[in-house]
Formats: C-alpha cells, sequence, structure tokens
C-alpha cells in the first residue's frame, strides 16, 4: 500500500493471489485490518521522539477547506539533512510534526500549535509558510517568544505575490490576452 498506492481492498486482493499461488504462507489479512495498522503507523509517525539536538526546519501550512474545518500541518526536517543546492526537499525527507484540525484558524491558536511542535523538535532554526494572514501573525507572536528562529515565505506563494504586485498598476485587459484561446483534440476544437 505505501510503496505502490494500492487501496486497503487492492491491497488484501494482492496477498490473497500471492497466498493462492502459493508464493507465501500466511492469513490473508482484510481491508479493516490493513486500515488499523497504517492508523497504528500514522499514530507512531505523529509522536515518536524526534532528535532535539540539532536545528529543524518546518513547513507549516492549512490544508484546503473541507465543510467547516480545515488542518494545520507541520512538517520538519533537521537542518542538516536539507538537501540545499542538491535536489528539492521530497516528502520522504519530512517527518510529520503536527496534524491538527481546526474549525476556525487565527494567530492565537496557530501559535499553540507551533508551541506543542516545540516539545518534538526544539526550537526551529527556521519556518517556510504561505503568507496567510494567520499564519504570518502565529509565527510572528511565536518568533517573540524564539527570536532566533527565522520566518520566510515559501517560493510558489512568494512569486505569486510578485506577479500580483506587479500587476496591480496594469489595465485588466493587459492580463488578458486578446485573442481566442483555441484548444484542439481528437474530438475537434474549442476556442475560449
Amino acid at each position: 500500500m505505501l510503496e505502490a498506492g494500492s487501496s486497503l481492498r487492492g491491497a488484501t486482493t494482492v496477498l490473497a493471489l500471492l497466498v493462492r499461488q502459493g508464493l507465501v504462507s500466511f492469513a490473508v489479512p482484510s481491508f479493516s485490518t490493513i486500515r488499523s495498522w497504517l492508523l497504528r503507523v500514522g499514530y507512531y509517525a505523529r509522536t515518536r521522539p524526534l532528535d532535539r539536538s540539532t536545528p529543524w526546519l518546518w513547513l507549516v501550512d492549512h490544508t484546503i477547506q473541507i465543510g467547516t474545518q480545515k488542518i494545520l500541518v507541520i512538517l520538519g526536517c533537521p537542518m542538516s539533512q536539507v538537501p540545499f543546492g542538491q535536489r528539492a526537499l521530497q516528502l520522504s525527507d519530512l517527518q510529520l510534526l503536527a496534524l491538527v484540525p481546526m474549525e476556525k484558524s487565527n494567530a492565537a491558536l496557530v501559535e499553540v500549535e507551533l508551541e506543542r511542535a516545540v516539545q518534538r523538535t526544539g526550537r526551529p532554526r527556521l519556518i517556510v509558510s504561505d503568507q496567510g494572514s494567520d499564519l504570518r501573525k502565529g509565527i510572528a507572536d511565536f518568533q517573540s517568544w524564539y527570536p532566533r528562529t527565522a520566518h520566510v515565505p515559501d517560493v510558489a506563494h512568494y512569486g505569486a505575490n510578485l506577479l500580483e504586485h506587479a500587476w496591480d498598476d496594469q489595465p485588466r485587459r493587459h492580463r488578458i490576452p486578446s485573442h481566442p484561446l483555441r484548444f484542439v483534440g481528437r474530438g475537434g476544437s474549442l476556442s475560449v
């Protein structure tokens, strides 16, 4: 499941096939058993002790809101393991520090969760986030307690904000192509 991205029921089916072919011999777990194992792995990832002797980089963001809730996610990587100048940071480089469902988010709630994350890694050296007002203010309040922690915007949002500001003084007609966009496919074409 973790390596191939299989579904729970798909994993059960594959294991049953391996047993039927005689390649392995064990009782095939049900999909609900596999789900229980995954929940335990996730809980362990969320609560296991982490190295507090080295400085950390944190990535902080909210997920897209679903219904009335969104989730505050804090991921971390020891600074000594960040592949600066070699490659982009990958999910496999990161540790889950916090996964917090929130009905509402404000600076005070963000600061509380950042403070809880300190218990796992110690004070971070660097926090990277988008420039959402609740995150920006919560991180600034956190920095008042930990002034040696730097905060930088993530590059995607930073670039988007630069473009937005550059286009602010441009008339709207200059932002949209004057000619229609034409998409051509097997079923014909579509002009927008």
